[in-house]
């Protein structure tokens, strides 16, 4: 599976936890049964208590539950190959098309991290870089830097939905200048100025396309 758990482990481990989910929401009941007999509580107030009782173990349980299930990495695409984020870099006429020879991207999320395959630029366009990267996971937080071989980076906070899948994404956006500049030396990022700048657009692709 998705998460290098075999189908049979992940069977038992689900059986085992409603074993012990049954065993527990028993044993709180019937604490609770004893605790109000023992005070003297009998009929209805018994079985109002009971309820009470099972009604709080059920909704901290979903509780439970839907915060477990918010914090498991979701895989974007389960019935086949995983997108591909196109990348496209291009600079500005004062870098030096040597320097941008040699940067490197990398795409950051919440769930994981990735490196873009970045191809050479062509002779006839030394400033322009043509890339890709898979989408593995669901989440709207993705960071794509770009850096360059002496240090310092390009920071861009792709505008993505969490399911970039539909179709209106398999379009190229618009070219995007980036949010932040981290300058070698620095203390760490600072909000990126509006003179030139090395801009990205991008666009997902999926075995259908």
């Amino acid at each position: 599976g998705p998460l290098h758990i075999s189908t049979m482990e992940g069977g038992r481990g689900i059986f085992a936890m409603l074993i012990g989910m049954l065993v527990g929401v028993i044993g709180f009941v019937g604490a609770v049964w004893l605790v109000l007999r023992r005070r003297g509580v009998r009929g209805v107030r018994v079985a109002v208590g009971g309820i009470a009782a099972f009604a709080l173990i059920i909704v901290s349980a979903a509780s439970a539950v839907g915060i477990w299930y918010s914090m498991q990495p979701h895989v974007l695409n389960r019935n086949g190959p995983e997108p591909l984020l196109r990348v496209e870099v291009r600079a500005p006429e004062n870098v030096a098309p040597d320097i941008f020879a040699e940067i490197t991207a990398e795409l950051t999320t919440d769930r994981n991290g990735a490196d873009v395959v970045l191809e050479k630029a062509a002779e006839t366009d030394r400033l322009t870089r043509h890339g890709y990267v898979p989408l593995y996971y669901r989440t709207s937080h993705r960071l794509l830097a770009v850096k360059f071989p002496a240090g310092g980076a390009r920071l861009y906070n792709l505008r993505l939905p969490a399911n970039p899948m539909p179709k209106k994404y398999h379009a190229w956006s618009e070219w995007q200048k980036p949010d932040f500049v981290d300058e070698p030396g620095s203390t760490g990022p600072k909000r990126a100025g509006t003179g030139p700048d090395i801009e990205v657009r991008y666009h997902v692709e999926t075995a259908d396309d």
